[in-house]
């Protein structure tokens, strides 16, 4: 399914490679160092910043990923 473009494997580093459909709209990732949680999320301005610096350098942004390591703050 990874070959045919189905689906794109995405790893953390945690010896585990996880399988994401390949059509899915874009979305960014912050995983959780004590469980292990893999979290989505969309942030425009994230995306915004990530546009914005990319041409400052003079790029045009063809793609990205962006993941976010965490432990949970104790409350």
């Amino acid at each position: 399914f990874e070959e045919a473009g189905i689906l794109d494997r995405v790893d953390f580093g945690d010896g585990r490679s996880r399988y994401e459909n390949a059509e899915r709209a874009h979305h960014d990732h912050l995983i959780d160092l004590n469980s292990g949680e893999v979290i989505e999320f969309v942030d425009p301005e994230i995306e915004a910043l990530q546009e914005k610096i990319a041409q400052r350098l003079g790029y045009r942004l063809t793609g990205h990923k962006l993941e976010l390591y965490g432990v949970p703050l104790k409350k």
